[in-house]
């Protein structure tokens, strides 16, 4: 099984018998320390001369591989067994070459290796190889990875399955996190809707029932009472139930297109307007309020002034900022409509609507565009105010990218400014 190899090493006498020292005869001799250890080692060792010439395969070889020392007598014999694939072959050639090559120049062994090699019944094996070149040999183990490394393998997938599933619990975990947050706005918007809803319905029980009160009282007094009425006391009583009745119809307006607007069934068609006709209509339709109270209504807007804004949602802006101001200014007092420039704020114009009136308090100020605080009050002669019309007016100026606001003092009056995208000067 083995060929001949140089005998470097001289006889030796012992107790066990005759033992050769030297390279050659320690692993071709059966008795020898050498020959008994390559055999029952647990793994594969070839040992091959400078010529490439197999010298030794031990039995753990043949049987990891089937390979024999006389169907693989050289190393060359071996490269298109254990790699019948050129490329492959090529490349553990190359690379095992220059290890040999670095072992033989630094007398150290060559830094393991693993490839997988074609046994002779055509089973594939990943093999671990430790190779040393001692002077004129070269001495290789051969271990028989395999199942280490398809457990390496097995690891590895599991790792990479670990890593998907924490990459997976991450996501769904931000999932339920966006959805928590989103399940929160909801709420949020949902008891803000409730609020609103709770305020809408306070507003229809008291605000709107209590005109209706009071106009069916006068009513039932007039017709009571009719013959014995003059007409001076007859014009008294209908002028009251006109008020009341302007007031109802007022709040039913507000209420509707408030409606509207939280159903998104109203959308902005902006046009040019030109705003002292806007504002001349809404003065007329309070007319009868201001002129009752002896109340002097101005519209100082200049001529050319225009805005791009919807005409609907103007006038009922317009409308009720002037309506609040009648009721809420004394006999003989003045509201006047005006526009400035909008500071900080280019192409936009300021309008605004001044009164002479009873002011508001700082703390109604702060909450007067919501529903979140009651904010309505009677007026100076008792008249209904349920708060909805400066809601509904923040909410329509907002939707033409414009902002409201308001200064008051008690006692002096209250100045309400709203913007909106300025027009074309009128040529």
């Amino acid at each position: 099984m083995l060929s001949d190899a140089p005998d470097s090493g001289s006889k030796t006498e012992s107790s066990g018998g005759p033992a050769y020292r030297g390279t050659g005869r320690a692993f071709r001799e059966p008795g020898s320390v050498f020959h008994l250890c390559a055999e029952i080692a647990p793994v594969g060792i070839v040992i091959s001369d400078s010529a490439e010439n197999t010298l030794y395969l031990n039995p753990q070889f043949t049987e990891l591989f089937g390979y024999t020392l006389e169907e693989i007598p050289t190393v060359r014999d071996w490269w298109p067994r254990a790699y019948p694939d050129p490329a492959l072959r090529e490349m553990v050639c190359e690379r095992w070459s220059a290890a040999m090559r670095h072992s033989a120049a630094t007398c150290e062994p060559c830094p393991p290796l693993e490839y997988p090699v074609v046994c002779a019944d055509g089973t594939v094996r990943q093999v671990e190889f430790r190779a040393a070149s001692m002077g004129s040999l070269n001495v290789v183990f051969l271990t028989d990875i395999s199942k280490r490394a398809k457990s390496e393998s097995v690891q590895r997938a599991l790792l990479r399955r670990l890593e998907r599933s924490r990459h997976a619990q991450a996501e769904t975990l931000r999932e339920k996190t966006d959805l928590i947050a989103e399940l929160n706005r909801s709420m949020r918007r949902l008891e803000e809707t409730n609020a609103v809803k709770d305020k809408l319905f306070s507003i229809i029980a008291h605000d709107l029932r209590s005109p209706f009160h009071g106009f069916l009282n006068l009513l039932g007094s007039l017709r009571e009472e009719f013959t014995a009425l003059d007409p001076a006391e007859v014009r008294e009583y209908l002028d009251i139930l006109q008020s009341s009745a302007s007031g109802v119809y007022e709040l039913l307006e507000n209420l509707l297109e408030w409606a509207a607007l939280q159903e998104g069934s109203i959308t902005v068609r902006a046009s040019l307007c030109g705003l002292v006709p806007v504002v001349e209509r809404c003065i007329n339709v309070c007319g009868g309020a201001a002129a009752r109270k002896g109340i002097r209504l101005s519209n100082v807007c200049p001529e050319g002034a225009r805005v791009c804004a919807d005409p609907q949602m103007l006038d009922t802006v317009l409308r009720n900022l002037i309506g609040n101001a009648v009721k809420f200014t004394d006999e003989g007092g003045r509201v006047e409509v005006f526009t400035a420039p909008a500071p900080n704020a280019e192409g936009m114009l300021e309008i605004g609507v001044r009164d002479t009136g009873v002011g508001i308090p700082a703390d109604l100020c702060a909450h007067i565009f919501s529903l979140d605080h009651k904010t309505g009050r009677p007026g100076t002669h008792g008249e209904a105010s349920s708060g909805l019309g400066l809601v509904l007016c923040r909410e329509f100026v907002e939707l033409h990218g414009g902002r409201i606001t308001v200064e008051s003092e008690v006692g002096t009056g209250s100045t309400f400014r709203f913007t909106l995208p300025a027009g074309e000067a009128a040529e």
